[in-house]
């Protein structure tokens, strides 16, 4: 079963955040629960609370990553996010990216997520998924198909880490991200 609720709405000025959270349970009880907020551009100003500020949330530490790890994005991987349910075609026609403001189809979030979130079972949880136990982050920025996801670990100790994910040029494209599992 799966419960989804709005959890927050905030009012940025120039846009809004939908906090949102699904609950995922059997027979048995709780599974796990799914959080996603989305900014909504141009969906602000509507007079809503601001609500808290997330500037200095899982900031990285002052010191090189004891973990990194590079990957590249493939051509063709956005036709085949196309099958996680998101058609956008954002993704995939060139004319609708530069309509909707970009120079060109980028890769999906999910996509993005998944190139971190494998870069963390490799390197914090030996390869074991049962050991991955919570990944948090924030969309900062486009990756374009063909870019390279440098994933970047910082461990804090007690089965948690400060992650962070850039491209080649430096741009970061996750940020405020935290990884909990088992050591």
């Amino acid at each position: 079963r799966i419960t989804g609720r709005v959890a927050e709405v905030w009012d940025k000025g120039k846009a809004a955040v939908i906090g949102c959270e699904g609950i995922v349970e059997d027979d048995r009880g709780l599974l796990f629960t799914t959080k996603a907020t989305l900014f909504i551009r141009g969906a602000g100003g509507f007079g809503g609370e601001r609500g808290p500020s997330s500037a200095d949330l899982n900031k990285p530490p002052e010191r090189p990553a004891d973990a990194v790890i590079e990957d590249v994005t493939r051509p063709e991987q956005g036709a085949i996010y196309r099958l996680s349910g998101d058609p956008n075609p954002i993704h995939i026609d060139p004319d609708f990216a530069k309509m909707a403001g970009f120079e060109r189809p980028f890769v999906h979030g999910l996509c993005t997520y998944g190139f971190a979130g494998r870069a963390i079972l490799k390197a914090l949880c030996g390869g074991d998924p049962s050991r991955f136990l919570h990944f948090e982050a924030r969309f900062a920025d486009q990756v374009y198909f063909g870019d390279s996801i440098i994933t970047k670990m910082w461990e804090l100790g007690g089965g948690e880490a400060i992650v962070q994910c850039e491209t080649q040029k430096g741009n970061v494209v996750l940020s405020q991200a935290r990884a909990r599992y088992r050591a």
